[in-house]
């Protein structure tokens, strides 16, 4: 899996923008226990939002790689971290290492 990303800038700040195999995903993370949260995300009719925990930093690439197999071009992807360790994993994947 090829993953390229930046941060977001102006109606996408704060987002991670990555292409992964040519498809642009829009990508949140998020303490673990922010999941309430996510019935205030704003999409698009067209966007699907899906979710992954991340819990373990030596199966990060597996659990990433399950919502960004499914998500369509322009979707949104968020990651749930459990730890700070496991959000600076994440980060590494994204090629953003410890941003």
């Amino acid at each position: 899996m090829r993953i390229k990303s930046k941060w977001g800038r102006g109606v996408h700040e704060g987002k991670v923008v990555s292409v992964v195999d040519g498809k642009r995903i829009f990508i949140h993370l998020r303490p673990a226990i922010e999941t309430h949260s996510l019935g205030n995300m704003a999409t698009r009719r067209s966007q699907s939002v899906l979710t992954a925990a991340i819990d373990n930093v030596h199966k990060i690439a597996d659990h990433m790689s399950e919502p960004f197999t499914h998500a369509k071009r322009d979707d949104v992807v968020v990651l749930l971290y459990a730890s700070d360790e496991t959000r600076i994993a994440a980060l590494t994947v994204l090629g953003l290492g410890d941003a």
